[in-house]
């Protein structure tokens, strides 16, 4: 980073990366379709890293939770429709926006997208609420989205959580924030749902 006195480490270099592109529920569903069409055709197990922002952030969460259970034979996971299709399209069907808007309205002590945050945790991680250092140590998992103290991108993954105008906080610190921080931004684009904060404590970022 910008400013640090360590040593800049070279470049990591990947085989097979994949992104996925915003655009909310549709977003997903395409990328759904596209990880599917992957699996089948045996790239879906070689793939190395995984960027995602938005819509598409939601489509490669659900695929980073259900990672562990997925079955691969000779390079096929065999129930990847029982974990992750099923899901994303039962999903598909749930109206977000509007509950969690109003339900962010009259409690003050929640906001509309903390609400979708719950949303989004009941329909797709089993009510549970998964971190990012327990996402899969490969495929590497990157979530990107708009950081709007600064109007530049900001990056979360099991490895750091960085901003490069602001910095790069590591460790197991850093990586306990809530995964679903990563999905938020798909919603967080629309008049009804706002922002979610990230806290970065000063004395990790460098």
């Amino acid at each position: 980073m910008s400013g640090s006195d360590e040593p800049e480490k070279p470049a990591e270099r990947y085989q097979l990366g994949l992104c996925l592109s915003g655009g909310g529920y549709r977003a997903m569903l395409f990328h759904a379709g596209s990880l599917a069409r992957l699996n089948e055709a045996g790239l879906l197990a070689k793939l190395d890293m995984i960027s995602s922002v938005s819509g598409g952030s939601i489509a490669s969460g659900v695929l980073a939770y259900v990672w562990p259970r997925l079955v691969f034979q000779n390079g096929v996971a065999v129930n990847f429709k029982v974990e992750y299709l099923d899901r994303i399209l039962a999903f598909s069907q749930v109206f977000a926006d509007g509950p969690s808007f109003l339900k962010g309205v009259f409690n003050p002590f929640s906001s509309a997208a903390e609400e979708a945050a719950k949303l989004y945790e009941r329909h797709l991680f089993d009510g549970k609420s998964p971190s990012l250092k327990e996402l899969p140590g490969s495929p590497w998992f990157v979530f990107c989205a708009s950081n709007l103290s600064t109007g530049s991108l900001f990056r979360m993954s099991n490895r750091y959580i960085a901003d490069y105008r602001i910095g790069l906080s590591s460790g197991a610190s850093a990586c306990d924030r809530s995964c679903r921080r990563g999905r938020i931004p798909a919603r967080a684009v629309t008049a009804a749902i706002g922002p979610v904060a990230v806290f970065m404590e000063e004395r990790k970022a460098r």
